[in-house]
């Protein structure tokens, strides 16, 4: 499908960015940013994607997700202090992949905050962004077609939804409306006359607060208080339970020395196959069988669970960290 945006739409979601950068404490015109994410062009083509590209005013860094090898990620970092940047914005994974890369190398880099967006920001992400860049972490939810958008601000207790430009529901399989709890999120944007999406189902399941709840940093807008993934980010047992990739970090939770990154892919036979790339203090079959009791426990299901250790998992050719995958 194709989404069309008028100047007016366009503004809006300027305005919905200043103030996800504002909530961050960062001034969007004036701090040198370093974008993680995607791929970079250069004179109207695709660069190379294994070393930074400045923007033509020279206050932006874009640094490529698609190739993170340890070799391109060294390169990023030299790029990345070279160039100065007040703060980032990309990928969770792309901006993960660098802090952690950072930390492997025994260096921090300070910076004033690390925004994040376009796929999953996991625990580990934001524990191993805060202590390789020592500054917060604020995600932003959104889709191509900005039905439903929202920022986190400073408590760090959910998102703020930008409210003024939609109205959010929570529905079940049926469409029923949920009144509390995780349902399939669907949104109807008041903004964007051009092309009006009513109750448009935006692919992702959470949950939404209640309306004009106090917030400590002094905001009142309803909040999306967590994210159980897309509706084809889901892991399917034999007992009939569906599960979100917001839970399936869990088991990797408290073996975060022991499994540097992390795939599901929930084969055709109903199985699941658990890739991960070894940490530090990775013992292969001690660890491979406590992945695999941990993961089954925490489904509550004999599903059966393979592990399968990885020099590195790839991203999608969007330069996006893909965290269940499902084979037809």
């Amino acid at each position: 499908m194709e989404f069309v945006f008028d100047a007016r739409m366009d503004g809006v979601r300027r305005a919905h960015w200043w103030r996800w950068s504002d909530m961050a404490g960062v001034d969007l015109y004036r701090d040198r940013m370093v974008y993680c994410g995607g791929i970079p062009y250069q004179g109207g083509r695709r660069a190379v994607v294994d070393r930074g590209v400045l923007s033509p005013t020279r206050d932006r860094l874009h640094l490529g997700t698609t190739k993170m090898t340890d070799a391109v990620l060294d390169r990023f970092l030299k790029d990345l202090r070279r160039f100065g940047a007040d703060y980032m914005r990309g990928y969770a994974s792309g901006c993960y992949l660098l802090a952690r890369r950072l930390l492997d190398r025994g260096e921090t880099y300070p910076l004033k905050a690390v925004l994040t967006s376009s796929d999953t920001l996991y625990p580990q992400y934001r524990e191993a962004m805060t202590e390789a860049f020592g500054c917060g972490v604020f995600d932003h939810y959104g889709q191509n077609e900005d039905s439903l958008t929202a920022n986190e601000c400073v408590a760090h207790t959910g998102m703020h939804i930008n409210v003024e430009s939609c109205i959010p529901e929570t529905v079940d399989d049926a469409g029923e409306s949920v009144q509390a709890g995780v349902g399939r999120l669907v949104s109807t944007h008041l903004m964007n006359t051009t092309m009006p999406l009513i109750r448009y189902a935006v692919g992702d399941r959470g949950e939404l607060g209640p309306f004009d709840a106090d917030c400590p940093c002094g905001r009142h807008h309803q909040k999306l208080l967590n994210l159980d993934g897309r509706d084809d980010e889901i892991i399917e047992t034999p007992e009939g339970a569906r599960v979100g990739c917001g839970s399936l970090n869990q088991p990797m939770k408290h073996m975060a020395g022991q499994v540097g990154a992390s795939q599901y892919i929930q084969r055709a036979d109903g199985g699941l196959t658990l890739r991960i790339v070894p940490g530090p203090d990775f013992q292969k079959d001690a660890t491979c069988a406590a992945l695999a009791r941990a993961v089954q426990e925490h489904l509550e299901s004999a599903i059966a669970v393979d592990v399968e250790v990885v020099d590195r998992i790839p991203t999608r050719p969007n330069g996006k960290f893909q965290f269940i995958v499902r084979e037809s």
